[in-house]
């Protein structure tokens, strides 16, 4: 099966690369494209003329395509002359139509998005099951973000999926005479993995799992780690409960993962 990937580089200019709809009220600037058999995976972000702007992806071939309007925010500031990078991430090896497709886009700020896509093909058409977003930038005093994702699919088409963020807030703090400020921040270092499955019935990707670990930072405690997460030092209760083997530590050792979150359905 031939998968290549072809990343477009345009200049945003309306009469460039760029597609028109209803005599103007609305244009489409192709980013990036990739391709699987005989079908295109294209992503493009689409202007309206209310001056709303959306991220777009249609799957299919020249004949039979479909499109989908995707949730994730489009960056404000996209840089649209760097196109888009579209690979396909996943693909199911039991059913080679059932795959995960992924793009990254960048703005001019230096934010950045990868994007991911569940796709499903099934009688010569192609679905969307499910997206997802992660995001990477680094706002100095106010803050920072590296999240990454991967995903994998399992038996009978359960589709895992693994995240990872080290973000960092800033926090002002101004003196009480007004005079002076300083910048704190607040370190989140998490990881997460869940499992889904596609429910034909509700056409709905249905969580079967979900584990979310907080990586500890030097210094900090039980209770430090339930205000930082949970928002109250009372929820120690369910740190101790979700890590019953912390209780028999003097203390917490740097990068430990603590689970905070579990679910099963």
């Amino acid at each position: 099966m031939l998968r290549s990937c072809v990343a477009f580089i345009l200049i945003f200019a309306v009469t460039a690369g760029a597609l028109s709809f209803a005599s103007g009220q609305s244009t489409e600037t192709p980013l990036g494209q990739c391709v699987i058999g005989g079908d295109t995976v294209d992503v493009s972000v689409q202007d309206g003329a209310e001056g709303k702007r959306v991220l777009a992806m249609s799957a299919g071939s020249a004949s039979t395509r479909q499109s989908f309007t995707l949730q994730t925010p489009c960056l404000e500031k996209l840089d649209t002359s760097l196109g888009a990078l579209v690979k396909i991430g996943a693909v199911d090896a039991l059913d080679p139509e059932n795959i995960v497709a992924g793009f990254g886009i960048a703005g001019m700020d230096g934010d950045a998005k990868w994007v991911s896509v569940w796709l499903n093909k099934n009688g010569g058409r192609w679905t969307m099951r499910g997206e997802w977003a992660v995001d990477n930038f680094n706002h100095k005093e106010l803050g920072e973000k590296k999240e990454t994702q991967t995903f994998t699919f399992e038996a009978n088409g359960i589709l895992k999926r693994s995240a990872s963020r080290n973000n960092m807030d800033g926090i002002k703090t101004t003196c009480a005479q007004g005079c002076c400020t300083v910048w704190q921040s607040k370190t989140m270092v998490t990881d997460e993995v869940e499992t889904l499955v596609w429910n034909s019935a509700t056409r709905l990707a249905e969580r079967q799992t979900f584990q979310k670990w907080y990586v500890a930072q030097p210094g900090e405690g039980v209770m430090s780690i339930a205000v930082k997460i949970y928002g109250s030092p009372e929820r120690m209760t369910t740190l101790l409960r979700l890590n019953p083997g912390i209780q028999k530590q003097e203390k917490l050792n740097d990068d430990q993962k603590i689970v905070v979150e579990n679910y099963t359905k």
